[in-house]
């Protein structure tokens, strides 16, 4: 790969998280100085038409940090995420790419992290660093998402297989720049999870990853809405995986992913859904769920015994019973 002088870009997309934005570009500032890094690295913000005071203190911010390479951009209509994130991706110049949300933080010495492993593989298609999530700071995050060990995973199966419904979280990949260059993702705009399109192409062409096992990346959790769920991480995800099966990634490793995430991730939304009402400023609906859910799953035993009960079962009666199975528990922990 031919030297390029900016070795990272960090690309935020934003909309109307002002503060949350200038303390995450704060962040990623304080450690390109500390590391020495500010000649290497370019953080890239493309605001998606906020209407807050977003501007404001992002001219304030690049005033004030001169001496590092900050582009931005302000959109004259809101495109949606897709439209935003595409905007951000294609004004980079990095020979590696790293897409952060704007609520996101960078743990202490990630920057240097990330800096020493490219350095050591440049040639490698993409990095996978550990992410933890957390709700006010840092120091409250809960524990490593799911690296136990950094390492090479060879094979486009493999890569993707291990990172599964991961790869519809926007900041789990850093990538090599050239693997997306060029290509054209208009079609994937109104998925809202464009970027994953990107992050399949990635593992394609770069047939495996490498993965990271430090806690680089805190990832706000309960803090994203205005979307519906169920359309984007049920219909939309299984495109994508119709899309990876199709681009030549194995059948089975798609379909393992699909009933792990069904048993995993859909399994705790739901229960959170039902016992909370809301996660974040996500609000269910449960009937459009239903139907998404079983033209996918329609064979899959799980989904009748597991999913379709917490979802019909009344949610005061759901909250009593698990009232009741935390007494119980308690009960026979101290007998």
């Amino acid at each position: 790969m031919a030297e390029n002088p900016i070795l990272l870009s960090l690309c935020v997309p934003t909309y109307n998280r002002a503060d949350l934005l200038i303390e995450t570009l704060g962040v990623i500032a304080g450690q390109a100085r500390s590391a020495g890094l500010v000649d290497q690295v370019e953080i890239v913000v493309s605001d998606n038409a906020s209407t807050d005071d977003t501007q404001d203190k992002l001219n304030e911010f690049v005033a004030s940090h001169a001496d590092l390479s900050i582009k931005t951009h302000k959109q004259q209509t809101n495109l949606g995420p897709d439209g935003n994130i595409y905007t951000v991706v294609k004004m980079a110049t990095g020979a590696f790419i790293w897409i952060l949300s704007d609520d996101d933080l960078l743990f202490s010495g990630a920057l240097q992290t990330v800096f020493r492993i490219a350095r050591q593989f440049p040639d490698v298609g993409a990095f996978c660093p550990n992410i933890r999530g957390f709700t006010h700071t840092l120091e409250d995050a809960g524990p490593i998402q799911f690296h136990s060990d950094s390492g090479f995973i060879q094979g486009k199966d493999e890569a993707l297989d291990h990172i599964g419904y991961m790869i519809t979280f926007l900041s789990v990949l850093i990538i090599r720049r050239d693997l997306v260059l060029g290509r054209n993702y208009d079609e994937r705009i109104g998925t809202d999870i464009i970027h994953s399109y990107m992050f399949l192409d990635v593992l394609r062409l770069a047939n495996g990853l490498y993965v990271i096992s430090d806690p680089l990346l805190g990832c706000r959790m309960f803090n994203s809405g205005g979307y519906n769920f169920f359309r984007i991480l049920v219909s939309n995800f299984n495109d994508l995986l119709s899309t990876a099966t199709k681009a030549g990634f194995g059948k089975s490793v798609v379909q393992d992913i699909q009933h792990r995430y069904l048993r995993k991730y859909l399994l705790d939304m739901v229960y959170m859904f039902k016992i909370q009402g809301t996660v974040g400023r996500l609000r269910p609906n449960f009937v459009d769920a239903f139907k998404r859910m079983a033209p996918i799953y329609y064979n899959d035993p799980f989904f009748y015994t597991r999913i379709v009960p917490y979802m019909l079962c009344p949610a005061f009666m759901m909250r009593y019973l698990v009232k009741v199975k935390a007494a119980v528990e308690g009960r026979l922990s101290n007998s």
